[in-house]
């Protein structure tokens, strides 16, 4: 069954073992799939994971509706909810978002090839910061979903993976290297130099 996580007060988190690193969870919706169509939306989560990769404290939303300028077009009001009332005279707090984003180790997105470039062409202070993917890096039927599409559906808003249990076994999933998948990635971006 698909649900949203609890509120950040309520998530069951547990107690903190070794080094505790953050991260943040984003989502972002446009007014279409071009690159350079503006973001309409931009949610992010803060989150600390310890050593092991488990979720050890969970941060409130922040959420920021934009104004692209433009009317939304129908077919992104329908997959989205958001409308044009809903943006009109908007804008996103870039130095709230960036210094978000900037303080912690990894920015997780459900479609990081299309939110990524994104949030960095909206927010340059972050560009370059790590990235991971939970649609790509998330073994979905693994965790009893049948496909990768299924936890975005409960992301919008909640800014949450398929279920709290899926979103705690990709922070803990262990790479063949016997380190979290989260420390894994993180560590693979600070070396790329």
């Amino acid at each position: 069954m698909l649900r949203a996580l609890p509120p950040p007060a309520r998530y069951p988190v547990v107690t903190p073992q070794g080094l505790v690193r953050t991260a943040v969870v984003i989502d972002v919706e446009t007014i279409g799939l071009d690159p350079d169509h503006p973001i309409i939306d931009l949610a992010i989560q803060r989150i600390a994971f310890d050593a092991r990769g488990m979720i050890v404290r969970v941060g409130q939303v922040r959420q920021w509706f934009e104004d692209p300028g433009t009317a939304i077009p129908a077919e992104i009001t329908r997959l989205t909810g958001i409308t044009d009332a809903d943006v009109i005279g908007k804008r996103i707090d870039a130095d709230e978002a960036a210094s978000l984003i900037i303080s912690t180790t990894v920015a997780i997105a459900h479609n990081t090839a299309f939110d990524a470039p994104r949030v960095e062409r909206r927010l340059s202070a972050i560009a370059g910061h790590a990235w991971a993917c939970s649609c790509n890096e998330v073994a979905w039927p693994k965790l009893g979903f049948d496909g990768r599409k299924i936890g975005k559906r409960t992301w919008r808003r909640e800014i949450a993976a398929a279920d709290e249990p899926a979103s705690r076994e990709w922070l803990r999933d262990v790479c063949s290297c016997g380190q979290p998948r989260v420390t894994h990635m993180t560590w693979n971006q600070w070396h790329r130099g």
